[in-house]
């Protein structure tokens, strides 16, 4: 088609069934008019779709005669991993709503408790905490911290400090399962 007109070129495209009458904004006579907005200024670049799914990106630059010159290139590739990775990213939201949901449900389990529930990592320190054990403890709002030290772990017949193997702290930082244990903590 050397030597036809840039809008001629896009009606024969059309009708050839070549393109998908559209661009990666939309299709129709927008698509036609942003076509022709760009051919007369020929600058950026201009990607369309064609009838067998391939994204074609033309760039345009004009010559010193008055014609101009066009580069088109094959960027289905790009586009398609571009369509993978919006997809991905869509399905990392709606997953990080959905722990956001069930965290918020956790929270409002662990708060309506009326007992202390806190939790600790393998240094000891609190990684979670509801609302009675925040208060009871005294924790800083902000956690992971550290065990209060002012908190002594007693048994809780005797009152006396529960040693490191019997203590249920220690013995969960070890990796032990603790259930159902009753203790008292004691300030100093």
């Amino acid at each position: 088609f050397i030597g036809q007109h840039y809008s001629k070129l896009g009606e024969i495209d059309i009708a050839m069934g070549n393109v998908i009458v559209g661009d990666e904004i939309g299709t129709g006579d927008d698509y036609l008019e942003r076509k022709k907005e760009y051919r007369s200024n020929l600058t950026g670049t201009f990607t369309v779709q064609l009838k067998d799914g391939r994204w074609i990106k033309t760039t345009d630059r004009p010559m010193p005669n008055g014609g101009f010159v066009s580069v088109q290139s094959d960027v289905t590739a790009f586009y398609n991993l571009q369509t993978r990775l919006e997809k991905q990213v869509a399905a990392e939201v709606e997953f990080r709503d959905q722990i956001q949901d069930q965290r918020q449900q956790l929270d409002n389990i662990l708060n309506s408790a009326r007992s202390a529930i806190y939790g600790l990592d393998l240094e000891g320190n609190i990684v979670f905490a509801n609302l009675q054990a925040t208060q009871y403890l005294n924790l800083p709002s902000d956690l992971p911290t550290h065990w209060p030290s002012n908190l002594t772990l007693c048994d809780r017949q005797h009152g006396t400090r529960l040693d490191e193997g019997a203590n249920p702290l220690s013995r969960a930082i070890s990796g032990e399962t603790i259930k159902g244990e009753v203790f008292q903590l004691h300030r100093t």
